[in-house]
C-alpha cells in the first residue's frame, strides 16, 4: 500500500519536472524567435537611415593629357601649349580651370598644392574660356585647352612648378542635397627660365643601401635583391638622372646584371624665386 500510494507521486514528479522542461525549451525557443526579428528589424531599419534621402549622386570621370609638361623658357619669350580635356562620363559637367602653384611635398614624388598666387604669365587662348571662370563640358564632349606662357623680361630665373588643374564647380551641384564630393584633375608644368638655356644641374647620391643585407654587407644570392638609392638635387633646376647600377662579383670582374635607374624628375624643394630657405628635395629613384 506503501508503493502504491508513493507511486503517484512519484510519477506526479517526473510528469512535473518533464512539463517544466518543456516549459523552457518553449520560452527559450520563443525568446530566440523574438531576438532573431528583433536584430531583423534593427538591421532594416539601420539600413533605412543609412540609405541616402535627398543627395543625387553624379557620375565623375574626367581626363587631361598630357599629365606632365617639362618646358624651358628664356626672360621676354613666350610659347603654346595645348591640352586634351575630356568628359567621360554621359552627364554634362560645369567646370573651371586655374593654375595653382605646388611644391615637393617629401621624396616620395608627392606634391602640395600651394595657396598662392600663381604668377601672370599663363592665360587661356580659348574662345570664351578664361582661369578662374566656370565653363561647361557636356557627357562624352572633348575640348582642347590653349596654355598661352608668356615669360616677362625681367622675370628671375628658376624653376616654377604649377598646376594646371581642371576642377568641379560648386555650382554643379543642386542645392539641398546632403553631401557631394567634386572631383579634379591636373597636369604638373616644371618650368624653368634660363637665360642661357643651360642651368646649372648636378646630383648627389644621397644613400646608397640593400635594406635586405645582413650586418650590412651579406645577402642572399637566390633572393632577390632590391636597392634603395636616393639621390639629391644640389643644383638650380630640375633634373632626370640617367644611369646604372653594376653587379659584378669582384672589382674588376665582369658584370654580372646591369640594373638602370628609373628616370624621375628630380624636382627643387623650392624654387629659387622663392625667399624660403632652397633647401633640395631629395627624391628617390629606384632600380
Amino acid at each position: 500500500m506503501t508503493r502504491e500510494g508513493k507511486r503517484p507521486q512519484d510519477d506526479g514528479k517526473k510528469l512535473l519536472t518533464f512539463n517544466f522542461g518543456l516549459l523552457t525549451i518553449n520560452c527559450f525557443f520563443c525568446y530566440y524567435m523574438f531576438m532573431r526579428r528583433l536584430v531583423v528589424f534593427l538591421t532594416l531599419f539601420a539600413l533605412s537611415l543609412l540609405s541616402p534621402q535627398n543627395c543625387s549622386a553624379q557620375s565623375f570621370s574626367l581626363s587631361i593629357n598630357p599629365p606632365i609638361l617639362e618646358a624651358m623658357l628664356q626672360p621676354g619669350k613666350k610659347i603654346i601649349y595645348t591640352f586634351d580635356l575630356e568628359n567621360l562620363s554621359p552627364s554634362p559637367l560645369n567646370l573651371v580651370a586655374k593654375i595653382v602653384p605646388f611644391e615637393a611635398r617629401d621624396n616620395q614624388g608627392h606634391i602640395r598644392l600651394l595657396d598662392e598666387n600663381s604668377p601672370g604669365f599663363f592665360s587661356l587662348l580659348n574662345s570664351g574660356l578664361a582661369f578662374n571662370q566656370p565653363f561647361f563640358l557636356d557627357g562624352q564632349q572633348k575640348i582642347q585647352l590653349v596654355l598661352r606662357v608668356a615669360i616677362p623680361q625681367n622675370q628671375p630665373e628658376g624653376d616654377y612648378y604649377q598646376t594646371l588643374l581642371v576642377e568641379q564647380s560648386p555650382e554643379q551641384l543642386p542645392s539641398g542635397n546632403i553631401s557631394q564630393s567634386l572631383g579634379a584633375v591636373g597636369t604638373n608644368i616644371l618650368l624653368t627660365i634660363s637665360q642661357s638655356g643651360q642651368p646649372q644641374r648636378s646630383l648627389e647620391i644621397d644613400d646608397f643601401a640593400i635594406p635586405e643585407a645582413y650586418f650590412g654587407q651579406f645577402i642572399d644570392s637566390f633572393e632577390l635583391v632590391n636597392f634603395n638609392l636616393v639621390l639629391k638635387n644640389t643644383g638650380q633646376a630640375f633634373v632626370k638622372p640617367e644611369g646604372s647600377i653594376f653587379i659584378r662579383p669582384e672589382k674588376g670582374e665582369k658584370d654580372l646584371q646591369e640594373i638602370k635607374i628609373r628616370p624621375d624628375n628630380i624636382c627643387l624643394l623650392y624654387t629659387s624665386p622663392s625667399p624660403r630657405d632652397r633647401t633640395r628635395s631629395r627624391m628617390p629613384s629606384s632600380a
